[in-house]
């Protein structure tokens, strides 16, 4: 069974990607699909994802007296996965979304002979199924105020009349179900059950389908600047609390999790920022490094103990703080971000990751402290130039959608989340964060999962 199902992956993929390749950036459009840019874009993605998760299955469901349930699901939900990506018309994106949520919270309960794996999939489906209603509604809704089926239609009406307000708030809704961002990150959280291919599948792809809802409809909300200040608010405090979250897990699966929710909510605020091109770019990246991660994450475990935390230097500052910085520069003059909109936000933010990258290599205790010095800026120069070609080949790509540069003005709800998290980091650098055991607490709670979801013992095929 599994080799009937790998190869034909891998060659799906090859022929999205020579098709992707060889497209002349005309939009095909049959029986309510639309095969545009950000189709193949996501596509050849979604294919290069599911072949090497289905690979890697061959070896871990070996002997699994159940595999002929899990490989035609896996299947499913891949075929799904693209469909919803090419749909255009309402119906069929309504259709897809439906399905993929169902067979995902499925294969979250995959042992349904474990009680801990049935409730993760019971919570899995109360919350993705109320996301879907959420979704068809708002649809629904907006499809009959704009007089047609099509999601692109929808975004051309929305450029000459206005659309009603609560269809758009039950998309954003919809969106942050499927995405795992608070309090809806409980499902996420729960799912630790799930053999590790769909946690590396579920990771990767399926929550980045509230991304592609947003970007799909993006044309009607770069009309509403309050609620793209919502999404900006509700990704970037999403991005707040997952990293606090990832902060206080004891097991790698549950921090890899509160990391995705948090790089959801980054994807979300970047949509917020009308920098779609951006966030497409991010949901493809982190998917790729997220499923690696999953995917090896049974091979990180060892039996030593963590090495305790060591501050840099005071003189390793001075080599990191300037490298951040011209790290920051040389992403914003590749990607083309302005310093006098909101792009400036992610230009920000671009130089922050640039020096916890730098601290990470300034503390690494099994480089020679020459090495770490030099490694500093000849990693953070050329990486900075790459994510910024990324970008701006994201936004070369979707410009005939309009999605290229949407960028908002700057607006004190920028100022005020950019503070906040400048915030929350000092208190993390400062040291007292680790420290509180308040903090800790309360954290630890949040991000806790449902109770009837722990296994009393921990599989060590599921590990």
């Amino acid at each position: 069974m599994p080799k009937h199902l790998i190869w034909p992956g891998w060659l799906l993929f090859l022929a999205l990607f020579a098709l992707a390749v060889l497209n002349d950036s005309a939009i095909v459009r049959f029986a309510g699909l639309r095969l545009d840019a950000l189709f193949w874009l996501i596509a050849p993605f979604i294919a290069f994802v599911g072949a090497n998760v289905a690979h890697f299955s061959a070896r871990y469901m070996d002997g699994d007296a159940d595999a002929g349930r899990f490989w035609w699901r896996l299947a499913a939900l891949l075929l799904t996965a693209l469909l919803l990506v090419a749909a255009d018309h309402v119906g069929w994106f309504i259709a897809a979304w439906t399905a993929m949520a169902w067979w995902l919270a499925d294969l979250i309960g995959y042992r349904h002979g474990q009680a801990a794996a049935r409730a993760a999939g019971r919570i899995a489906r109360r919350w993705l199924m109320a996301g879907a209603v959420a979704m068809a509604l708002g649809l629904l809704w907006l499809s009959a105020a704009a007089g047609t089926p099509s999601m692109a239609g929808i975004g051309r009406h929305a450029s000459q009349h206005a659309l009603p307000l609560a269809p758009l708030v039950m998309v954003i809704l919809a969106a942050v179900v499927q995405c795992a961002l608070p309090p809806a990150s409980r499902w996420l959280m729960s799912s630790m059950t799930a053999p590790t291919p769909v946690s590396a599948l579920m990771h990767a792809g399926m929550v980045n389908a509230g991304g592609i809802l947003i970007l799909r409809l993006a044309p009607a909300l770069a009309e509403s600047p309050e609620l793209l200040h919502a999404l900006f608010v509700i990704g970037g405090l999403s991005a707040l609390i997952g990293s606090l979250f990832a902060l206080v897990q004891s097991d790698i699966k549950r921090t890899l999790a509160a990391s995705t929710v948090a790089q959801m909510g980054f994807m979300i605020a970047q949509c917020g920022l009308g920098l779609f091109g951006a966030a497409v770019a991010h949901l493809m990246l982190h998917g790729l490094y997220k499923a690696r991660l999953f995917l090896g994450a049974g091979s990180a475990v060892q039996a030593t103990s963590p090495a305790p935390r060591e501050q840099p230097p005071l003189w390793l500052w001075a080599v990191a703080l300037p490298s951040a910085a011209i790290a920051a520069a040389v992403f914003a003059e590749v990607s083309g971000k302005r310093m006098t909109d909101a792009g400036a936000v992610l230009v920000l933010f671009a130089a922050v990751c640039a020096l916890r990258a730098a601290l990470a290599v300034a503390t690494a205790q099994a480089l020679p402290v020459a090495t770490r010095t030099l490694a500093i800026p000849l990693l953070l120069l050329p990486g900075a130039a790459v994510y910024g070609a990324i970008v701006a080949g994201t936004n070369h790509l979707l410009a005939p959608l309009g999605l290229a540069d949407l960028a908002r003005p700057l607006h004190a709800v920028h100022a005020l989340l950019v503070l906040s998290f400048a915030g929350i980091a000092l208190w993390d650098l400062s040291g007292r964060l680790r420290r509180s055991p308040r903090a800790y607490a309360w954290i630890r709670a949040a991000s806790a999962p449902a109770f009837s979801t722990i296994a009393p013992h921990r599989s060590l095929h599921d590990a």
